[in-house]
């Protein structure tokens, strides 16, 4: 998403099935408090705030997406998705179609409608109906590791739970801001690697003089050093 006056701003989109809690979890987010009754609507709800990155500390605005219900009624534009930086998307525990929803349509939805790469963030919620759990933890954590996903589970019927989903928001855009600082500054120009030769002299120290290697290819030699009494032989072998 463009900068606007210097500053980063990032689009974060909510996206999952109809009831698995997305709406609940923007709203724990947004008001740090559990919504009592989200409603549907035939609008996207899109909300704006700061907040500070870790590590380098930053301001960044956030606009988070909704989808306001509108999957229920498959209504939802390629607008929606375009421009995303983050996308969380949501299943239930207690819904095994939900969590394979997340690779057959949302996530391919993100994909299809960014030609950059999006940080995902896959969050399991309703991990309180422990009884009704149908999604084993490990399968949905192995999902994630296998692309690259960062993964949470967590209930937004729990106020304490606003500080999972701030830690892995907050960590996936303490990594944007790195990544295009990066981008910005430009590849780093390494030095010329060098290796120290162990030269003998007549009262018995050692001094030190750098050579540049140049009959190796890189990464393909090593120093191996013998000291005899007063004399050292060094030798490079390649491989």
């Amino acid at each position: 998403m463009a900068s606007a006056g210097g500053a980063m701003q990032l689009k974060v989109l909510f996206v999952g099935d109809v009831d698995v809690g997305k709406t609940s979890i923007f709203e724990l987010y947004r008001t740090h408090e559990v919504a009592k009754s989200p409603k549907h609507t035939m609008d996207p709800v899109i909300k704006s705030f700061n907040i500070v990155t870790m590590t380098p500390h930053t301001t960044v605005e956030l606009h988070l997406y909704d989808t306001g219900g509108q999957e229920r009624y498959k209504t939802l534009t390629k607008q929606f998705f375009r421009d995303a930086d983050i996308a969380l998307l949501v299943f239930s525990i207690t819904d095994g179609d939900s969590f394979r929803h997340i690779e057959q349509d949302w996530r391919q939805e993100v994909l299809n409608h960014n030609e950059k790469d999006v940080m995902m963030i896959l969050i399991g919620n309703k991990d309180d109906l422990h009884e009704e759990r149908i999604n084993p933890k490990s399968t949905s954590r192995q999902y994630a590791e296998i692309h690259h996903m960062k993964f949470v589970e967590m209930s937004a019927n729990r106020r304490d739970d606003y500080d999972k989903v701030d830690s892995v928001i907050r960590e996936a855009t303490t990594e944007i801001v790195r990544q295009r600082r990066n981008t910005m500054s430009g590849p780093v120009q390494q030095e010329d690697e060098r290796i120290v030769l162990d030269e003998p002299v007549h009262d018995g120290l050692v001094q030190q003089q750098e050579q540049k290697r140049s009959r190796c290819p890189p990464k393909t030699c090593r120093q191996v050093t013998f000291l005899l009494v007063s004399d050292a032989i060094v030798h490079s072998r390649c491989g």
